[in-house]
């Protein structure tokens, strides 16, 4: 048998492209799982298996693992934004807006935050947040548009 190196997170997309079955998942996931059996604060691990769990559509493995992620690296927002969109694709929009206000001030003023924070805020009940959102949900789009066109 021929070892494969498990996929990291710039070869996700291709490999889930590619592998109709799915193998990749279970090796990613051994992977992961060895590597945090030696260090459990291992962010490739842990960012590894909060994908493979978005993938797998299971929002609860998914949020808790981006979670973990988001205590480990509490100044970066992209722990609490991949929480936050898995939270909101799971109909718990009060909980994304949890998760977005704990994001640093520095980056709360990021496009892409601030319009998950109208979005979240607007299906939570918050009204207020309507006057904003028409301008900052597109912003985030695009923003997000950027980023994923951008190459590795």
């Amino acid at each position: 048998m021929v070892r494969r190196r498990a996929p990291r997170l710039a070869s996700i997309g291709r490999e889930h492209q590619l592998d109709g079955h799915r193998l990749y998942q279970q090796e990613v996931a051994g992977w992961a799982q060895r590597r945090l059996a030696v260090n459990p604060s291992d962010p490739e691990a842990l960012w590894n298996l909060a994908l493979r769990a978005t993938l797998q559509n299971r929002p609860e493995a998914a949020q808790r693992w981006f979670g973990v992620l988001q205590a480990q690296e509490p100044s970066r927002p992209w722990p609490a934004v991949y929480r936050a969109i898995v939270l909101l694709a799971d109909g718990r929009p009060w909980q994304a807006r949890t998760v977005l206000d704990t994001v640093p001030a520095a980056a709360a003023n990021d496009r892409l935050v601030r319009g998950l924070r109208d979005l979240s805020g607007v299906l939570s009940g918050d009204l207020r947040r309507l006057a904003t959102l028409p301008q900052s949900l597109p912003q985030a789009v695009a923003a997000a548009r950027r980023e994923i066109s951008r190459k590795p």
